[in-house]
């Protein structure tokens, strides 16, 4: 007679057990060790094992072959009798229909009576949070001082429901759900034991169909092979639950980023076939994008982790643009519930990326060009850095068009203001560096247009001292003055080579683009040729490094100076109370 894989294939020891890991393993110590417990109560959802560790315990304890231990040989009387469901000594009670406290005294009430082939009785009571408030106080004194011969476990999907004076009497194990990936390789491990066909995708769909649940994953396996006849397929089990097949999503992106809108139509009513839920499509298709990200910035935790036409798509997408469809898709997620037609709603947010397109403020929309003639070569896609300058050049290129630069101590020369033309923009050509470094002639008669000039003797004085840095930085018209003169400065400079050590945000912001730029104002002002590179480490704090540490010493004294006040050490005595430290704010940092 066929036997239902659920039932099949329930583990018969600690060793088959998938996932769960931290209750076997306290569980394995305290019975090699024979320090295990009186009661025990375990909590989680449907299906992640909760009886099955619950069986296993009791084999554990009533092995004749291997006595009490974590290993029970499963071919003894009582450890078949156990896996049979037929052991006298293990009482397994459904509380869900024995709610009343009537039904709780009758069980009790064989709690004293000395195993009938064991070592010990063991009580299982599955949802046990379904028992009276009657069937709880009469639980209690027996769960706490139970006979030696006695063993409580406790098992439930709503540990909430259950008062905390029981739950105080047991030690808790919280079972975990299981990954997709778990739940897929034990299905894989089922199918090829049973030399049965089936295809790697079609496991991927029914393990996220179990939502965690083993149970769950074995009975839709079940299904499936029923379906399939005998085979378990990527289209069968799609077309079972309503799931749309990755390859099919793969084909709405591939459209996507052609921007051919009737070839996305089709394809989208062409899943209309699975019966799709369409939440679930719209999740795969959040799952997709993410992998599209994942793949831009080439951070794959193993290889295979993205699939292998996605790689090939994300080269070919801007970065902003992706990101563009993930908030898209996003936002279509949060509306969904209240859309009247969700299959329309999800089509709506396909054609909105088709739509809508990332444009920066810097940019003219005249010139904005469609999606397909956008996509960028693979040695073109943009890398965070340059996402970055974009947006913080285009908010200090403002900022630093009404600053006029302070004076600086130099070879009796004035220091400049910097207008707005003296700002380099992005869309602007750099001078190359025979251009920058300009005669004198050259230099005096266009003093104007240069920056402000610096001797090589205050660029010298900098070096190590990143308060003289700072005001050398802040006469350069560079978009990103503020952290090259609050997270950088030199260390060291010779023959026209410039060191420049940074904090960690000033990492973040030293691209190749903005030390470039750095070199080519530097060699306009001192009236030499220089290099700027980053070194290793820092030889000593930053100007913002600097101001932070001041900033928390003298908070910690303003904080000591309120704890010792007379007033409020007063206020402690006559209300007997304390002080929450971590509630004491600063109105005013700056003020300090």
């Amino acid at each position: 007679m066929h036997q239902v894989l659920a039932r099949k294939w329930r583990p018969k020891n600690f060793q088959e057990l998938v996932g769960q890991q931290h209750v076997t393993q306290a569980l394995s110590y305290a019975l090699d060790h024979q320090h295990f417990h009186h009661a025990y109560l375990f909590t989680g959802t449907r299906g992640v094992g909760k009886t099955t560790i619950a069986r296993i315990f009791a084999k554990s304890i009533n092995c004749l072959t291997n006595g009490i231990s974590s290993q029970p040989c499963g071919e003894c009387e009582h450890c078949r009798e156990i896996d049979a469901g037929n052991f006298p000594d293990l009482i397994e009670v459904d509380a869900a229909s024995r709610t009343q406290v009537d039904n709780t005294r009758q069980l009790l009430n064989s709690v004293p009576y000395m195993p009938i082939k064991g070592r010990f009785k063991v009580y299982l009571i599955d949802e046990v949070h379904m028992l009276s408030d009657g069937s709880f106080n009469a639980l209690l004194k027996t769960l706490e001082e139970p006979p030696e011969h006695v063993k409580f476990i406790l098992a439930t999907t709503d540990p909430q429901k259950i008062p905390a004076t029981v739950i105080s009497r047991c030690l808790q194990f919280q079972l975990k759900n299981m990954s997709t990936a778990q739940i897929a390789a034990h299905l894989q491990h089922i199918l090829q034991s049973q030399q049965t066909a089936f295809e790697t995708e079609a496991l991927g769909i029914l393990a996220e169909a179990a939502q965690g649940s083993m149970r769950d994953s074995l009975s839709l396996l079940d299904q499936a092979i029923a379906y399939g006849q005998g085979r378990v397929l990527t289209q069968d089990v799609a077309a079972l639950l309503g799931a749309v097949p990755a390859v099919r999503v793969r084909a709405l992106f591939r459209h996507l980023a052609a921007g051919n809108a009737q070839a996305l139509r089709q394809e989208y009513a062409a899943l209309e076939s699975y019966a799709p839920d369409y939440s679930d499509l719209l999740r795969r298709i959040l799952q997709t994008l993410q992998s599209l990200t994942i793949a831009q910035l080439q951070a794959q935790r193993f290889a295979d982790e993205v699939h292998a036409d996605m790689v090939d798509l994300a080269a070919q997408l801007p970065l902003e643009l992706v990101q563009l469809w993930y908030q898209i898709a996003t936002d279509a997620w949060q509306s969904l519930p209240y859309q009247p037609d969700a299959a329309m709603a999800v089509e709506m947010m396909l054609l909105r990326m088709l739509a809508l397109q990332p444009v920066f403020p810097e940019q003219d929309l005249a010139q904005v060009r469609p999606i397909d003639e956008a996509a960028l070569q693979p040695s073109a896609v943009p890398d965070l850095h340059h996402l970055a300058e974009q947006l913080q050049e285009a908010a200090e290129q403002e900022q630093n068009a009404h600053t006029v630069a302070p004076a600086l101590p130099s070879d009796d020369r004035e220091a400049v203001p910097v207008s707005e033309d003296s700002v380099f923009h992005e869309s602007q050509e750099m001078p190359p560096w025979e251009e920058a470094v300009a005669s004198p002639a050259q230099a005096a008669s266009d003093e104007s247009e240069m920056p402000p000039r610096i001797s090589r003797e205050l660029l010298e004085a900098s070096i190590n001292a990143p308060a003289v840095w700072q005001q050398v930085a802040q006469a350069l018209p560079l978009a990103n003055s503020f952290f090259v003169k609050e997270n950088m400065y030199p260390v060291s400079y010779a023959h026209g080579h410039l060191q420049m050590a940074a904090d960690e945000a000033g990492k973040v912001w030293a691209s190749a683009a903005h030390l470039q730029q750095l070199a080519q104002q530097l060699s306009a002002a001192v009236g030499e040729k220089i290099q700027v590179s980053l070194a290793e480490q820092a030889e000593q704090q930053t100007v913002f490094q600097h101001r932070h540490a001041q900033l928390q010493t003298q908070e910690l004294q303003l904080r000591e100076e309120f704890l010792q006040h007379p007033a409020v050490q007063a206020l402690e005595k006559e209300f007997d109370a304390r002080i929450d430290e971590n509630s004491i704010r600063f109105l005013d940092s700056e003020s300090h």
